[in-house]
């Protein structure tokens, strides 16, 4: 990464005039690219990181004075991951099939600073129109607008994950923009646990170290803390400006079991310092052993061009009220990183009697199948 001035670097200015200074940054080698971790940051700490190409712009007047005007950039490779897809009937009360996945993909290496293309399929369980801001209103308010909720289930690692995207991107994991999973364990109408994020402590001081939290909200007890998924995510970036959010915990931390696997929850966004700055969803149901849609492998796992399989069950799909596949490209470009496939189960035909109402045996009765 470079930086030039592509019209020149002379200004010249009458008494009390103003001017731009135009400055452009230059990527001679994409594939170059690498979130490095600075020589100053403690390895091993768990602390995420972001890189960045940074300097001073120096401006000199003709009396010798200086100004020095600092500027910085994170820049990342980004995919163009996707489907064309947008609806799927199914055929069959329950199977097996894909979503193809096309476009070009990241892969860097396997480094702590490569970059590589990810994706959390999840099944989609509501979505939101974007919010009519006022004009300029700033991202964090975009950022607190909700688009698409989804969840599923991880068996090989019995964690439950949580996620969405929202209208705008929120700059670090757990700042500005408070995302909280409010789960009825017991669905009594009555919230026992949140999911949200959060950053750990070291010596009584919120550290560079985002987690996923989970507290019992009868006595405001956190009985759940992973680095998990947000530390999958650091080594590409991911995690950072960015309008995707997902958060996975295991069923037990938030009260189920294989006898009560089902539960109410829903999403709600606070956004710091706004006092309208939070959306939230209606009441969803889902239920972990039962899934509408599951997908064989782990959560989140590399998005490549290919086949993406699910299997479906159109009767837990109708229980949970899902409406299809959600699809979060982690590595793709703002506003292109989330996809929705929304699944039509068949239904049965219905009969009914059009005439007459009542008949002896033997005599023609008039149906009408819908």
């Amino acid at each position: 990464v470079s930086f030039s001035f592509p019209q020149g670097n002379v200004l010249l200015l009458e008494p009390g005039e103003s001017s731009e200074l135009a400055l452009r940054l230059s990527i001679t080698d994409p594939s170059a690219l690498r979130n490095s971790r600075d020589s100053t940051l403690l390895s091993g700490s768990g602390r995420q990181w972001l890189a960045e190409a940074s300097g001073l712009v120096s401006l000199a007047d003709s009396g010798n004075r200086t100004s020095l005007v600092p500027v910085h950039a994170s820049v990342r490779p980004v995919s163009t991951l996707g489907t064309t897809e947008e609806t799927r009937r199914l055929a069959t009360p329950e199977g097996t099939g894909q979503i193809q996945v096309d476009g070009q993909f990241v892969s860097t290496g396997t480094g702590s600073g490569d970059f590589n293309s990810l994706v959390t399929p999840l099944e989609l369980q509501a979505t939101s129109p974007q919010l009519n801001l006022p004009q300029g209103s700033s991202m964090i308010l975009k950022a607190a607008d909700l688009k698409n909720v989804g969840v599923a289930y991880d068996q090989s690692a019995d964690r439950i994950t949580f996620g969405g995207t929202v209208w705008g991107n929120n700059p670090a994991p757990s700042d500005f923009v408070d995302y909280g999973v409010l789960v009825d364990s017991d669905r009594n109408g009555t919230d026992d646990f949140v999911v949200h994020r959060g950053r750990a402590l070291v010596g009584g001081v919120e550290a560079d170290t985002f987690l996923t939290v989970v507290e019992r909200l009868s006595d405001d007890a956190v009985v759940f803390t992973s680095l998990v998924p947000v530390t999958t995510l650091a080594p590409s970036a991911g995690a950072f400006n960015t309008d995707v959010f997902s958060m996975s915990v295991p069923p037990a931390s938030i009260g189920l079991n294989p006898s009560n696997p089902r539960f109410d929850y829903r999403v709600e966004t606070d956004a710091s310092g706004f006092a309208s700055g939070t959306d939230k969803t209606a009441k969803l149901t889902y239920s972990y052993m039962a899934p509408g849609l599951s997908f064989p492998g782990t959560s989140i796992r590399d998005d490549r061009p290919g086949p993406l399989s699910f299997d479906w069950n159109s009767q837990n799909l109708t229980a949970n009220g899902s409406l299809g596949v959600l699809l979060l490209h982690h590595m793709n470009a703002n506003g292109s990183r989330d996809e929705a496939v929304l699944m039509e189960p068949e239904q049965a035909p219905a009969l009914a009697v059009d005439s007459p109402s009542s008949a002896d045996e033997g005599s023609p009765v008039a149906l009408t199948a819908t």
